[in-house]
């Protein structure tokens, strides 16, 4: 293919002149004119005189290739004034620029209104009479540029995906580390409040205590949902349902001089989703929306069944035998800019005043809508408003009810000998100290290649291991794996401060015979007894 710089040398060198001169142009045009039928690239020469003429002659190829316009309709508009708005500075001084050979790229618009990408490779030579000579040859790439675009996208929306998986490990593992800090707190604050002794204005502040701890404890939660390692209680429901019930809560969130409406579509199919988590998801697109509006404006709340045509570009169209729902928050307020939308849903991230939001709202409506297996879109013009789209897969046929677990209330004393496993120092001598309390044998120790061996030689009966999930050496479900080859008839009772599953495995823990942390001791001492008397009696 022609369109080089050395092989427009070359043909200059083979006809026996330099570039532009005289003497060799017909030879040389001869020769490109004998093969342009072979090239879509097209080579011209342009003539800069002195007295400021100009003459553009076309070698091989016409204008009509690349722009849509005839040679006659070309030379009377000229290739300036078809370059895009955008490249057009550049493209009116390239000519001008210093002699010798340069390449550049730049954007038209042909007759049709198209956006082409050009390419031209040029020599630019100044004869002895001060006619500037430009010796060139232009390249359609927009095939080219349009498929780089295309891998920018794809490899920018991997590292956003690949961002936020990384900010989900790190919101994950924070939140693991401080819900063993909150137990330690709120597991002290109890016992301290049990005290009789203690003067009744100190217990107020112990309370107090703990009531921030349990607020801290949301926030964990807040950080485990958006790492997708939050219990998912899955359940399957009526969205509009859910919204309806919610919406006394929003009533009072909302102002009055704020409209707040729904435009739910009836004989919406059911979904699967956490119904705690999703009130706070519409809890917190409703919040950011009123403080979007800044005191005035309109919220509304839709949902409507569709069907998903392009899940990547987020095509639909509302279908009533579609599998998908779709749940809107659309406000007409500020408007969020474009540098934001990227990073709204990152963890801390927020572009409210100091005091005024955490940055972990839209982090946990992120990770919840993934958990329930749907995606979030938004849309957003500065001044106009925003609209936050989250589509959650339908559950076409209802599973059936089972029933659920007694909720009769449970004894916590005991005596039984209970392994207990936690690294975390501070939370294993609370933990001792809580069982011991409630009359319980407690053998303990931060490794679990020490509990092997303390079960190993330990001659009574281990009724109950209360092991942490994740530890240095080994898993908890390992180490519950080890204990029971030779002790079937023990129990088990995991803790985690990431209460959805073991990490590194994909089935979630029963839910009896796991405890989450932050955990109260007396919320300890119900799960130890609940398990201990599950489905059989135990000797004491």
């Amino acid at each position: 293919m022609v369109h080089t710089n050395q092989a427009v040398e070359a043909s200059a060198a083979c006809s026996g002149g330099e570039v532009g001169s005289e003497a060799s142009w017909e030879t040389l045009a001869g020769r490109l004119q004998a093969i342009s039928e072979f090239t879509n690239d097209c080579c011209w020469m342009r003539q800069e005189f002195p007295d400021g003429r100009s003459h553009r002659e076309w070698i091989t190829g016409s204008p009509e290739r690349l722009t849509g316009y005839s040679t006659e309709e070309f030379s009377q508009i000229g290739l300036e004034m078809l370059v895009h708005p955008d490249d057009l500075p550049f493209a009116l001084t390239r000519v001008t620029g210093p002699e010798g050979a340069s390449e550049h790229e730049f954007r038209i618009i042909t007759k049709a209104g198209e956006v082409r990408w050009l390419e031209e490779r040029m020599r630019t030579h100044r004869r002895d009479d001060g006619v500037l000579v430009v010796f060139g040859v232009t390249h359609d790439i927009t095939v080219q540029k349009t498929a780089e675009g295309a891998f920018r996208e794809c490899r920018d929306q991997q590292n956003q995906s690949q961002k936020m998986e990384a900010l989900g490990m790190l919101a994950g593992g924070v939140a693991h580390d401080f819900n063993n800090l909150l137990t330690v707190i709120m597991g002290y604050g109890e016992l301290v409040i049990v005290d009789e002794q203690l003067p009744p204005d100190l217990v107020d502040c112990v309370k107090e205590m703990c009531l921030a701890a349990e607020r801290a404890a949301g926030l964990t939660r807040q950080l485990l949902a958006f790492s997708r390692q939050h219990p998912m209680v899955g359940q399957v429901v009526d969205l509009n349902d859910l919204i309806s019930e919610t919406m006394r809560m929003l009533r009072r969130l909302v102002p009055t001089n704020i409209d707040l409406v729904t435009a739910l579509e009836s004989s919406l199919p059911d979904v699967r989703l956490d119904m705690g988590q999703f009130e706070q998801v519409i809890v917190n697109l409703v919040v950011n929306a009123r403080d979007a509006l800044g005191g005035t404006g309109c919220i509304e709340i839709a949902t409507t069944r569709v069907r998903v045509t392009n899940e990547q570009d987020v095509d639909y169209v509302v279908d009533s035998e579609g599998g998908y729902v779709l749940f809107q928050v659309t406000d007409d307020g500020c408007g969020i800019p474009s540098a934001d939308l990227q990073r709204i849903f990152e963890p801390f991230y927020t572009t409210k005043g100091a005091g005024k939001g955490t940055g972990l709202g839209l982090a946990a409506v992120y990770g919840t809508v993934v958990q329930s297996g749907g995606w979030v879109h938004v849309d957003s013009q500065v001044g106009k408003g925003t609209t936050f789209s989250i589509f959650l897969p339908a559950v076409l046929q209802r599973p059936e009810l089972r029933a659920g677990h007694s909720a009769e209330p449970v004894e916590m004393t005991g005596s039984e000998t209970v392994l207990l496993v936690e690294d975390e120092h501070r939370v294993r001598l609370l933990l001792r100290k809580t069982l011991s309390g409630l009359g319980y044998r407690v053998m303990d120790t931060g490794r679990p290649a020490d509990a092997v061996a303390m079960s190993e030689e330990f001659d009574g009966k281990v009724h109950l291991l209360l092991t942490d999930m994740v530890m240095p050496e080994m898993g908890g479900r390992e180490l519950a794996a080890r204990i029971r080859e030779d002790r079937p008839e023990t129990r088990v009772l995991f803790m985690s401060g990431y209460p959805a599953n073991d990490q590194g495995e994909s089935e979630p823990l029963d839910e009896n015979n796991f405890v989450a942390k932050p955990m109260t001791p007396n919320e300890l001492g119900r799960m130890v007894r609940k398990v201990l008397d599950l489905h059989t009696e135990v000797d004491r």
